[in-house]
């Protein structure tokens, strides 16, 4: 599940590179850096490729770079202006979330920092299965089911879950047996949604 927008932002931010370097100059502004964080696995995001582009006509300004091995990025000359940030990582697509952009203003100093990452579990789960799907301590199982033999996504796959849940009453202990399924997008990519957080199941 890959927004388009990203591809957009990608062929803007070569095209206003190519224009800022027309004349041979660098021109002098402000310096933009920050960190990209993976708040899920709560690491740094390396080799995320980060975007700035310009979001008004007073600068024709782009520029791609990429995090390094602790997750820093570092925009140099970035002139006065209005701008749109974002960043790619895989572990979006894993996710199923489209690339987070950021609209950010620059006025005439010499340092701005920002700092990009992936949404909180919280926030991924919300944007997956809803504000109100199942409680705040359930889980969401993701991935991509592929054919074994030609790796291509498989469209339309049934995947369930299943695993066995405890309840204590008065006449002991209550085994049942619960399960998930949901089928994939046309990608191959699914959400399990209410399952167990943590816990151990089977998934088929």
């Amino acid at each position: 599940m890959v927004s388009l927008r990203r591809y957009s932002l990608v062929a803007l931010a070569l095209l206003g590179s190519a224009a800022s370097a027309q004349d041979g100059r660098r021109p002098r502004g402000t310096l933009v850096s920050g960190s990209v964080i993976d708040s899920i696995a709560r690491k740094p995001l390396v080799g995320a490729v980060v975007q700035m582009v310009t979001a008004d006509r007073r600068e024709r300004f782009g520029l791609v770079v990429r995090a390094d091995s602790v997750g820093r990025f570092a925009i140099e000359d970035v002139p006065s202006g209005h701008y749109t940030i974002g960043f790619y990582h895989p572990s979006q697509d894993s996710l199923g979330i489209e690339p987070t952009l950021r609209n950010i203003e620059i006025e005439d100093q010499p340092f701005m920092r920002v700092d990009l990452a992936i949404p909180s579990p919280a926030r991924v789960r919300a944007a997956l299965c809803g504000e109100d799907a199942g409680n705040v301590t359930s889980g969401v199982v993701v991935g991509t089911v592929r054919d074994a033999r030609t790796r291509k996504p498989v469209a339309g796959a049934t995947v369930s879950a299943e695993w066995l849940d405890l309840m204590l009453k008065r006449t002991g202990m209550r085994k049942t047996v619960a399960h998930r399924s949901t089928k994939t997008k046309e990608n191959g990519w699914f959400a399990l949604c209410d399952v167990p957080g943590p816990g151990s199941m089977i998934v088929m």
